[in-house]
C-alpha cells in the first residue's frame, strides 16, 4: 500500500511498480491526513484501499515514512505494525531548513524517547513492546550528489516486538 497526498507522487510509485510487473498487487490511497486516527481510517476504509480487486490489509509487516513528520500519527503507525513488524522513519532533522515548520521536523533522539517511554507504560506508543534497532541520521554531502536533496535526514528503524514463542527462538539462533 503506498499512502500520499499527492496524486503525482502516487503515479510515480504505480509506474515504478508496474515496472517491476507487481502494479496489479499494489494499493493506492490518496489522502491528506488530518491528526489522530486519520492514518488508520484512510488505511481501513474499504472505498479508499480497494484498487484492482485487491483490498489493503489493516496491519503491516514494514511501515516506511518519508520526508514526513506529523507527532499527531505516531500512534496510528504503531497500530499499523504487526507483531515482528519493522517502522523505518526518513524524515528532515531539526536543524534542516526546509520544511520551514519545526512540528514537520524531527529532533535528536525523539523517536527512541517515545520508545523509552512506551517501555514505562506511557506515551503515544504507550500499549506497543518495541526495540529500537537504528537511530541516527544521514546528511548527504553535496559535492557527491549534484542536483540532490542535502538536507539532514533522520534514519530511525524499530521493531514490534512480537511474542511468539517459535519466532523468539528463531531470532535467537540467527
Amino acid at each position: 500500500m503506498a499512502l500520499d497526498n499527492m496524486k503525482k507522487a502516487l503515479e510515480r510509485c504505480r509506474a515504478l511498480a508496474g515496472a517491476q510487473r507487481c502494479e496489479d498487487r499494489l494499493v493506492t490511497v490518496c489522502e491528506t491526513l488530518s491528526g489522530a486516527g486519520s492514518l488508520v481510517a484512510a488505511v481501513t476504509d474499504e472505498s479508499k484501499s480497494k484498487r484492482n480487486g485487491c483490498v489493503a490489509p489493516t496491519s503491516f509487516s514494514l511501515v516506511l515514512v518519508s520526508r514526513f513528520h506529523d507527532a499527531r500519527l505516531l500512534p496510528d503507525i504503531a497500530n499499523l505494525l504487526e507483531p515482528g513488524g519493522y517502522l523505518l522513519y526518513h524524515t528532515f532533522m531539526m536543524d534542516s531548513i526546509r520544511p520551514a515548520s519545526p512540528e514537520k521536523k524531527l529532533k535528536p533522539g525523539f523517536l527512541s524517547s517515545l520508545v523509552e517511554m512506551a517501555s514505562k507504560g506511557e506515551g503515544p506508543w504507550k500499549s506497543h513492546d518495541l526495540e529500537v534497532i537504528r537511530d541516527d541520521f544521514c546528511c548527504p554531502n553535496s559535492s557527491d550528489l549534484k542536483g540532490c536533496d542535502t538536507r539532514k535526514l533522520s534514519f530511525f528503524v524499530l521493531r514490534k516486538k512480537s511474542h511468539n514463542k517459535c519466532e523468539t527462538a528463531t531470532e535467537a539462533v540467527t
